[in-house]
């Protein structure tokens, strides 16, 4: 008996050591590689059933781009307010950036790595999963017209515009195969140029190049708008003659303020003024026109404003009989060097008139280099005043 246990024993013990051997062997094996076993990993399709595949949306992203206005100048600064977010019943996106692009490259990332849930819309700059704002583009003449370039693609230029493009990338948890999520939207502005133009021609007397001496100088005139966008409370003022009552240019009629002009459109305007005696003196008479105007953006401030002048002199005609004779020339006494003067010419010691330009005094005694005629102004004043 006990030689026929010995004997079992030692089988089972050879048997075991052969299986053991087997399996260092199998171990060895794919230790150096040279067995490999098929594993299959599965992505995250989050939530579940979410991809196309199973009926959801999948990789559908929403979002979008807008400027606060829709019209802006060059030099105004505007905002931009992008969105980006998963469609109902799309897949979840992670890792997500989202970016702002102009012309001139990366205006911002609004988001950085965040998750975007289905369903869900983040409009930024108020969502708290948003880089903090506001995210402000000032209008440059480089913007104007150009198209933008981004990684998602570009856009083209457009006259009188500014463009700007959103994108979104990031992981789609869509499932067997994840998906990389590729947003694209894009907003335009238009850029608005106001413009003013004041044209004035003085209204001889017929066959006459110049006005009868102490007759009114009489003018007519119209105001364009020669801009892109509609103007109001247009305004047309006469240093000489005042404001100027604007007319309908098809019947005359008296435009009623506040006036409005459209781009191309046009007002008229006449008035008189009578001539100084130095004025008629001279020969000529001169005034000045200065015309405004605001555009209808909503931005408003002082790019909407314009103004335009015009200036020239009527000619008047010589008083028959009369020859002129440079009679008088001032001359002024106790001037301070370095200071400026403007020569003001009177007939009644009451109202007083600027003659020529200010001069700067260079010594304490000095002549005005101007002559007057006294056969047209039997009795002429005159004095220096001190301009600031």
């Amino acid at each position: 008996m006990y030689v026929s246990q010995s004997v079992r024993i030692k089988k089972t013990n050879a048997k075991s050591l052969n299986y053991q051997r087997q399996v260092g062997a199998l171990i060895g094996l794919l230790c150096a590689g040279l067995l490999a076993l098929p594993v299959r990993v599965s992505a995250i399709e989050d939530p579940p059933n979410c991809s196309l595949a199973h009926g959801g949306a999948g990789n559908t992203s929403q979002g979008g781009i807008n400027f606060n206005l829709a019209q802006a100048h060059v030099g105004d600064t505007i905002q931009v307010f992008p969105s980006l977010g998963m469609a109902n019943n799309a897949c979840r996106a992670i890792s997500v950036t989202g970016a702002v692009y102009i012309t001139t490259g990366p205006l911002t990332n609004f988001l950085v790595g965040v998750t975007l849930n289905p369903s869900e819309l983040v409009a930024c700059p108020a969502n708290a999963l948003c880089q903090p704002g506001p995210y402000n583009l000032t209008i440059t003449p480089a913007l104007v017209g150009a198209g933008v370039s981004t990684p998602l693609g570009g856009l083209p230029g457009v006259a009188k515009t500014v463009r700007a493009v959103e994108n979104g990338s990031g992981i789609v948890l869509a499932g067997d195969s994840n998906e990389e999520l590729s947003d694209f939207h894009s907003a335009s502005i238009q850029i608005v140029t106001p413009c003013l133009q004041v044209l004035r021609q003085f209204a001889y007397p017929a066959g006459q190049t110049c006005f009868p001496a102490n007759e009114r100088i009489r003018f007519t005139g119209s105001v364009t708008n020669c801009g892109d966008i509609t103007l109001t409370n247009v305004t047309v003022m006469d240093d000489r003659a005042g404001v100027m009552q604007l007319l309908n240019p098809a019947d005359g009629s008296p435009l009623v303020p506040p006036v409005a002009l459209a781009p191309g459109a046009y007002a008229v305007f006449s008035n008189s003024f009578l001539p100084t005696p130095v004025e008629v003196s001279a020969g000529k008479a001169t005034n000045s026109i200065t015309t405004t105007g605001t555009d209808i953006t909503v931005i408003g401030g002082p790019r909407a404003s314009v103004t335009n002048n015009a200036n020239a002199g009527g000619a008047i005609c010589p008083i028959p009989g009369v020859v002129r004779v440079r009679a008088v020339r001032p001359a002024f006494s106790e001037l301070t060097p370095g200071l400026r003067y403007q020569l003001q010419v009177s007939t009644d010691l009451e109202a007083w008139y600027d003659h020529e330009l200010p001069f700067t005094a260079t010594a304490t005694n000095m002549l005005d280099s101007s002559y007057f005629d006294l056969d047209l102004a039997p009795q002429l004043f005159f004095r220096l005043q001190v301009i600031p």
